[in-house]
């Protein structure tokens, strides 16, 4: 078979496996897509416009077809086992049961001065270095350094602030202060992002909040809805316009530039950066080459490969010393980098070649698979807005993990929804327990608070459908209660 036919039959096995995901858990439907994307353009690069592909990362042009072929089926089957692995996973029982505490205006006290010590963090630490950062600095928003460590936590926070306001009552003060520093925060991280050149964090958080409306409405048709689409439209052309200025103009940008800089020519914006070509080249074809490039020169290092994803799994593995397994591999692809911040995209499907060669076809599968399948039990409870809030949480990690390693995963269970679930509990009174075992079939416990004698609180068991269905809309004061 050629090339573009294994791609037609990969693309027809996405598209029966994502539909059948979607359907079963709208978090491991938006993973399984994005790993889609980000080998669906590779291939396309190379079938399209073989000149131009090899410039993606050094040595791609000497790949041959044979190559291509064996990448795609690689890819094709890990994609296979990892879909099987994560369907079964989806039977599971309901893991969680959630408690709702009364509200206590206290504890609502302590989220705001969260909030704003965090917002006040990401202002000191831009205005120190607001001359400096930039796409090419090398201590900016790479790696485990103190500035990415609070610019990582803005999905949290945000989607902390969403949640509190979609519960609040319309008018009241907790809602008005919630939407106000959410436009506080998002403004902040916006500058910065931009500043930075930085498009994963813009994208990262559409993600997240479409995955939090359709999770929180409980059908895929809140995905369709104008508002939606149309917001999703605005942040493509931003994040386009923020790769072209950044691979043109060298340095620190602004949005005041930025903005110039479109309005000056956006004819020329529209031919150079919106045609299909360019789109075809953006950062969604670079990463998985580098599983190519693997494959072509054999590049099987466990030796290397497992000591560098358990130093990974660690809060701060960069400050061990130990580099990360896409350093070690963009040097054995390319021995001109010398400095610490130079490489390119890892793609998490190369780690099981890496691994053990050919048979990382089921380490991916296994591993992977494993790992998203516990993850899955933060989320996996009756309460909408709880599930919601953690589903939308972890998706918005989808694109760090796909262009990592799977110790991302585990790393994102304590850096991310950990600090997200004390927000929730603050803003929110919700928490979440995690059940004993108990016979009978899944535990569907959600409901209203009954205060104990020594003080303490817990649910009163109710069907499932008293489960929470608030509207998206409230989150915004689009719609009265």
């Amino acid at each position: 078979m050629t090339s573009a036919s294994l791609l037609v039959v990969f693309c027809l096995f996405f598209i029966v496996s994502a539909r059948t995901l979607a359907r079963r858990d709208g978090v491991f439907f938006a993973f399984y897509a994005v790993l889609f994307v980000y080998t669906f353009f590779t291939q396309v690069a190379w079938i399209a416009y073989p000149e131009a592909f090899g410039t993606l990362v050094p040595g791609a042009a000497l790949i041959s077809d044979s190559t291509l072929q064996a990448y795609q089926a690689f890819v094709t089957a890990s994609f296979v086992g990892l879909f099987f692995v994560l369907w079964r996973g989806t039977h599971g029982r309901v893991a969680l049961r959630t408690y709702q505490e009364p509200s206590d205006p206290w504890r609502f006290a302590c989220f705001i001065l969260l909030v704003l010590l965090y917002d006040a963090i990401l202002v000191g630490i831009l205005v120190q270095n607001y001359e400096t950062l930039s796409y090419e600095t090398p201590d900016a928003l790479k790696g485990q350094t103190l500035f990415a460590r609070p610019y990582n936590l803005f999905g949290a926070v945000f989607l902390a602030l969403y949640a509190t306001a979609a519960r609040a009552k319309v008018g009241s003060f907790p809602r008005r202060a919630c939407q106000f520093l959410m436009a506080l925060t998002g403004g902040i991280f916006l500058v910065i992002s931009v500043r930075a050149g930085s498009r994963t964090g813009i994208a990262s958080t559409m993600i997240g909040v479409v995955c939090f409306e359709a999770l929180l409405a409980g059908t895929a048709r809140r995905l369709l809805s104008a508002r939606l689409l149309i917001g999703a439209i605005g942040i493509f052309l931003l994040l386009t316009a923020v790769a072209t200025f950044r691979v043109e103009v060298e340095g620190p940008m602004s949005l005041s530039s930025l903005r110039g800089r479109l309005l000056s020519d956006p004819g020329w914006f529209v031919t150079n950066r919106l045609n299909i070509q360019a789109l075809v080249f953006g950062d969604y074809a670079g990463p998985s080459v580098v599983l190519l490039s693997s494959m072509a020169d054999g590049v099987v290092i466990p030796g290397d490969a497992v000591p560098a994803l358990l130093f990974g799994c660690l809060p701060f593995g960069g400050f061990s010393g130990y580099p990360s397994l896409g350093y070690i591999v963009s040097r054995i692809v390319d021995t001109s980098y010398t400095e610490t911040w130079q490489g390119f995209g890892y793609y998490i499907l190369v780690e099981g070649y890496n691994v053990m060669g050919w048979f990382g076809i089921l380490y991916n599968a296994v591993v992977i698979g494993c790992a998203l399948r516990v993850s899955r039990r933060f989320w996996n409870t009756p309460d909408r807005l709880y599930r919601a809030f953690v589903g939308a949480l972890f998706a918005m990690q989808a694109l760090l993990i796909v262009r990592g390693q799977s110790s991302e995963i585990i790393r994102s269970w304590y850096l991310v929804i950990l600090p997200g679930l004390v927000l929730l509990w603050l803003g929110n009174g919700l928490r979440a327990d995690w059940p004993r075992r108990q016979r009978g079939g899944d535990l569907t416990v959600t409901g209203t608070l009954v205060a104990t004698s020594a003080g303490r609180t817990n649910l009163a068991t109710q069907p499932a459908a008293a489960e929470s269905r608030i509207s998206p809309k409230r989150a915004f004061g689009f719609e009265k209660t």
